[in-house]
């Protein structure tokens, strides 16, 4: 997904500072509390700030390391113990499993940032396991409730999942002649129900990709802070400024280098644009049709990156640095308008946004590349 300029960060590694041994130790100290903290619930919901600073320091580590298979071997088993210690603390392995997402987000974004690839990338490679460690651990914890992975047991365990948001529903009511008159039927409940479980697979692959960019975030500054942004790829941002000149106001196109900086290609804005389609085209009212349902899928787990995109351009519109100038920044005076209607205008105006900047860098990097061969 990523059309990143990976040659701009290319330095040697002596030109790059170090951790101090003091540093090293207290980060290994603090993996191994923060992990099991986080896999026990001692924060509760806030527990997953912990799991994100977790991977954060196993990324800078790993990166710190320079390919030291030591360091690499003591990194492993600092996280691998807080997983066993939870696992007898809380008698249960599955229970435990959780202390292994800051581990495996940290591998996969390690070895996506050792093959020079872009930050979309690396969050895409976090993102999997992480999904995959999710449907092992709900498909475990049936086994060991139900004694089956199976249909019935699936369904079992969904229905008693949504049956909080079902009865939440139903107590929606209007009065009507001084009666209460429930505002959903149990039809429409139904129905709610079943939509939010044929979902259930696109949001959590989109909490994940939520979570893997959190992590990239939380790297990135702590690289920032003890200088080994270095080590990170590098991309490019471009965008197009006003400027007066003596033929009057002209608009120009600039680039500029960025640290691992997320860039879509224009293949994900296509199959972002071709869901929709497909969701609009196959949409029912019992919302039971397959193609539906699978482009509804894709649509949710797209949309964080699009809407990360389209937030990002307004923000650099205020700034004058924005993809469409400050174009951009204008885009918020309908979805604040809007949102007193439907709130989530503003996230379906963002990812649009999203989708166009996507089109209009990748469309702007490809003349610049076509213009560099001709310039040869």
């Amino acid at each position: 997904m990523d059309n990143g300029n990976n040659d701009i960060n290319k330095v040697g590694a002596d030109e790059i500072p170090r951790l101090t041994l003091p540093a090293r130790i207290a980060f290994v100290a603090a993996i191994c509390l923060l992990t099991f903290a986080w896999a026990v619930g001692v924060l509760g919901i806030f527990g997953f700030l912990l799991a994100i600073l977790v991977a954060a320091l196993n990324i800078l580590l790993a990166l710190d390391a320079r390919g030291s298979k030591t360091v690499l071997w003591i990194l492993l088993a600092a996280n691998l113990l807080p997983f066993a210690v939870s696992a007898v603390y809380l008698q249960s392995v599955t229970a435990a499993l959780s202390a292994l997402y800051p581990l495996l987000m940290a591998m996969a974004i390690y070895l996506t940032l050792c093959m020079r690839l872009g930050r979309a990338v690396s969050i895409i490679a976090a993102a999997l396991p992480a999904v995959i460690l999710w449907f092992v651990t709900f498909a475990l914890t049936i086994y060991t409730e139900l004694g089956a992975v199976n249909i019935e047991t699936i369904n079992a365990v969904l229905e008693l999942v949504f049956e909080p948001i079902g009865e939440y529903l139903s107590e929606f009511a209007v009065e009507v002649g001084g009666e209460k008159i429930s505002y959903f039927s149990e039809a429409d409940i139904k129905t709610a129900l079943y939509y939010y479980k044929t979902l259930l697979i696109g949001s959590i692959v989109a909490v994940m990709i939520v979570w893997a960019y959190l992590v990239t975030l939380a790297a990135r500054l702590i690289a920032e802070v003890f200088g080994l942004d270095k080590l990170l790829p590098g991309g490019l941002r471009i965008g197009m400024r006003a400027k007066r000149t003596e033929d009057g106001p002209m608009v120009e196109m600039f680039c500029e280098p960025v640290k691992w900086r997320i860039e879509l290609d224009s293949v994900s804005a296509g199959v972002y644009i071709a869901a929709y389609v497909v969701s609009v085209l196959f949409a029912s009212a019992d919302g039971t049709l397959i193609p539906a349902i699978a482009a509804e899928n894709l649509i949710l787990i797209l949309s964080p990156g699009f809407f990360y995109c389209g937030a990002r351009d307004v923000v650099l519109g205020f700034r004058g640095k924005a993809s469409m100038g400050r174009m951009s920044a204008l885009v918020l005076i309908p979805a604040l308008l809007l949102a007193f209607i439907n709130p989530s205008t503003i996230a379906i105006l963002l990812c649009a946004l999203g989708v166009i900047v996507t089109f209009r860098e990748n469309g702007a990097r490809r003349k610049m590349a076509n213009n560099g061969k001709e310039s040869k």
